[in-house]
């Protein structure tokens, strides 16, 4: 599928099931994001506001899998690009409410995890509060503290943690397996969430490479 090819749609409209925005503004990483999206033979979608170009949307995957390869300082940029790029760029109010929760969100971690590492904020909240993703940071019934301490927690675990080798070791991920998993990793989860909070020090081991701060 060459560029040419590539279809055009207003962000004042959704964006297709399973895709997310990448901002303009990070050449080499638009160029890596359209590649990867055209191997896979899936649609590259250029977006628009107005007749302005301000991104391109591709498959939600592609666009994890490439923020989470990136060094740490391009991925908050890119986080907090994306968060910019929203507020200039769509007016209506649904948007507008999602932009005010996620900067609400923003300060509550701050305030409660004021040694989190400043550099992933954005991309845990962008990540949790993903309107339709079915994450905490959606659910109608938690206050916006419980969201954010879940999402807090969740990052801990996934990438603080032994959590992903040691399911890949037992060969699944059915729930029974998931939540066995997540009961061995939870001291050390535990253990970041203090030190985040201020209360504890720094785990000496993440099981995971290392990736805690």
């Amino acid at each position: 599928m060459a560029k040419s090819e590539e279809r055009t749609i207003q962000m004042a409209a959704s964006l297709p099931r399973g895709y997310k925005l990448l901002p303009k503004g990070r050449a080499a990483i638009t160029r890596r994001c359209r590649s990867q999206t055209l191997a896979s033979h899936r649609q590259v979608y250029t977006v628009l506001n107005g007749k302005k170009q301000i991104g391109i949307a591709i498959p939600s995957r592609i666009h994890t899998d490439i923020l989470k390869n990136a060094p740490s300082p391009l991925r908050s940029r890119i986080a907090k690009t994306t968060i910019k790029s929203t507020r200039k760029s769509y007016k209506n109010k649904t948007l507008k409410s999602d932009l005010t929760q996620l900067h609400h969100a923003r300060s509550t971690l701050q305030d409660l995890y004021p040694r989190f590492p400043a550099d992933k904020i954005d991309t845990v909240l962008l990540h949790a509060f993903e309107r339709n993703s079915g994450r905490v940071g959606t659910a109608g019934n938690l206050s916006i503290g419980e969201k954010v301490n879940l999402a807090v927690l969740a990052h801990a675990r996934h990438e603080c943690t032994g959590y992903e080798r040691l399911l890949r070791e037992r060969g699944e991920r059915s729930e029974g397996v998931r939540k066995e998993v997540r009961k061995e990793v939870w001291p050390l989860v535990e253990r970041w969430a203090r030190h985040w909070r201020g209360e504890g020090r720094r785990p000496s081991s993440t099981g995971e490479g290392g990736k805690g701060k």
